[in-house]
Parts: C-alpha cells; structure tokens; sequence
C-alpha cells in the first residue's frame, strides 16, 4: 500500500482506525511483499519477480514535513508547469 489516511469527518471512526492498524502492521506488509518489492515494515521485504532490484535505492529521500510545510509553494509551482496540460 502506498499511503493510507483517515478522512476529517468519517462516520465510523474506530472501524477506520482498525484498518489504518491493520495497514501498517507486519502482517499487512508481507501480504504487500506478495506484490510490491518495497514495504515499509523492517526486516519484510523479499524480491518480487520482474520487479526492479534496486528500486528501494532509486527512491527519493522525502522530507515529508519539509514538503507539508511547503504545500503552497510546492502546489504553486506545479500549478505553473503542469496546468496548462490538464483538463478543464
């Protein structure tokens, strides 16, 4: 899994909150491996056919509370880019 979040608002709080445990927990992450060569648990990940062998070292190093502080910024920026090309 990628990411995972609670939404503002949710009508079943504590049934969101078993499935956000649930999602990071070891168990989660090795069904993940069955699919996905980088999981995030330690000790978890197994190379998965005709996946990239390197692919963990080729990741960015994401500072996400550098990036959360810079939203604005960082969406402004993408806006001036990449808008033009999206639909409307």
């Amino acid at each position: 899994m990628e990411a995972t979040a609670i939404m503002k608002g949710t009508k079943n709080l504590a049934a969101a909150k078993k499935l956000v445990d649930f999602t990071v927990s070891k168990q989660a992450n090795i069904m993940y491996n069955s699919v996905y060569a980088v999981v995030a648990y330690p000790g978890i990940a197994e190379p998965v056919e005709f996946y990239p062998e390197e692919a963990a070292a080729a990741m960015i190093d994401n500072d996400f509370e550098w990036v959360a502080s810079n939203r604005s910024a960082i969406l402004k920026e993408w806006q001036r880019r990449y808008d033009a090309k999206s639909e409307r």
